[in-house]
């Protein structure tokens, strides 16, 4: 079995040690964390290779995958090539590279809406609805406190985030929703400015999974759903995907067209 406690001690002590960043002893964490759910109780080396290709959406998701298990092997077992190794190591690597930038949403759009809707944890359900709505990275969401949010007179919300994905910030207008705006409002007279509205990204995305739900689903799903109201407003193609380019913090137009899927390609 993987000792997930050993592997957060270790990033703990490495992260003390200043050898690598909070931030990225997280996504180690994280990663494993994610990883562990979908092996269930198989960790040999097979169904590693068959889990990491079933938890990525693209290739260099999965490289991220590879990269914490061969830090579980190096750093925790001391035996590096014992999990991923040889012909199942080449064979996972060939097999992302043929894979899409993209993925398909892996449910109907309106069921990430009814299981989100459908939590009994009202900050998970607060959380998810956010990210539904504003296509925000569940990291984003984590990192929010109450001086990131804008809530506006005409019910209207902007968040801003300080540091995205490559340290870049942007201001990010939330699709109108009723019952979020009221929840933040309320949330946010309770909080200090330098508290944070949610839990660990990490957290977040281990129980999305538990509730079937797979958080950046819920960022693509974003996407579709601003690019086809930029279109019905009259916004040509290429300039409604730059919209939703610049709201979502995607660098590479390409990027933005792998999360629009059919709404692109098939127009």
């Amino acid at each position: 079995m993987i000792d997930i406690e050993e592997y957060k001690k270790i990033l703990e002590k490495q992260k003390k040690e200043k050898k690598i960043t909070a931030k990225t002893a997280g996504e180690y964490l994280g990663l494993m964390e994610r990883l562990l759910v979908e092996l269930g109780t198989k960790d040999d080396c097979k169904s590693i290779s068959e889990a990491i290709i079933g938890l990525s959406a693209n290739n260099e998701q999965g490289h991220k995958y590879i990269a914490a298990v061969k830090k579980y092997e190096r750093d925790v077992l001391a035996a590096p090539k014992s999990l991923l190794y040889g012909e199942k190591l080449i064979y996972l690597r060939q097999h992302l590279k043929q894979r899409p930038i993209g993925r398909n949403l892996e449910l109907k759009e309106t069921t990430y809406y009814h299981k989100i809707n459908a939590l009994k944890n009202e900050k998970l359900k607060i959380a998810y609805r956010l990210q539904y709505q504003s296509g925000l990275r569940i990291s984003e969401i984590a990192d929010l406190r109450k001086e990131d949010i804008v809530l506006n007179h005409d019910g209207s919300m902007t968040i801003i985030v300080r540091e995205g994905k490559g340290g870049h910030s942007r201001v990010v207008d939330v699709i109108v929703d009723k019952y979020i705006f009221n929840k933040l409002t309320a949330m946010v007279t309770t909080l200090d400015n330098r508290e944070k509205l949610f839990y660990s990204a990490n957290y977040m995305k281990k129980k999305a999974v538990e509730y079937g739900i797979k958080t950046h689903d819920l960022r693509r799903l974003n996407s579709k759903i601003r690019y086809r109201e930029e279109r019905k407003k009259g916004e040509g193609r290429r300039d409604a995907r730059r919209k939703v380019q610049n709201q979502l913090g995607h660098v590479k137009p390409r990027i933005t067209n792998a999360y629009l899927g059919t709404d692109w390609e098939e127009e």
